[in-house]
């Protein structure tokens, strides 16, 4: 079990209002955080959990107060060192105000008139690897296929689920 616990303070703090005017914070803001993380191995089988608890003492920063992630992994040794691997991910989180695009200047600010809504994050991959080479599939948005709500807030619609080749490739100098 891991668990660790961070008090941060900015000052001078930036941000974009409503109106997506920058704008400077004069006091000071504390970031709280408290996060647990326990991973569990059975034979092949990998259980990773994590659990974040979050605030700030300031409303200049809406963030979830809740966030719970959990990763399922498989892997199976193949020959000659490959190994294939395949994981499910979900993500959840609480309720809170996201930031809004404002396209004409490219950048978020902020909105305090739609909370998020409370919905399950999903996401998977299988992966063939050997040391410093990996190759595979990720799946995002897995959500969106049994989900009647595909958006994060109205005006922020999720994309519909996608498949990506992934190659990763190591190189040593």
């Amino acid at each position: 079990l891991l668990t660790s616990f961070v008090v941060s303070r900015s000052s001078n703090f930036l941000y974009f209002n409503e109106v997506a005017s920058p704008m400077q914070l004069e006091d000071g803001l504390v970031y709280f955080n408290f996060r647990l993380n326990k991973i569990w191995h059975i034979g092949n089988l990998f259980l990773n959990t994590a659990l974040c608890l979050q605030h700030t003492d300031n409303e200049v920063l809406s963030i979830p107060t809740f966030f719970y992630h959990q990763q399922i992994k498989y892997t199976y040794d193949l020959m000659n060192e490959f190994v294939l691997s395949s994981s499910l991910n979900s993500y959840f989180f609480s309720k809170y105000y996201p930031d809004s695009f404002f396209p004409l200047t490219d950048v978020f600010h902020q909105q305090r008139t739609q909370e998020s809504i409370l919905q399950p994050f999903f996401s998977g991959d299988i992966l063939l690897s050997k040391k410093d080479f990996s190759c595979g599939f990720i799946f995002n948005n897995l959500q969106n296929l049994f989900l009647s709500e595909s958006y994060f807030i109205p005006q922020y619609i999720l994309p519909k689920p996608t498949i990506r080749f992934s190659i990763k490739w190591g190189f040593v100098d």
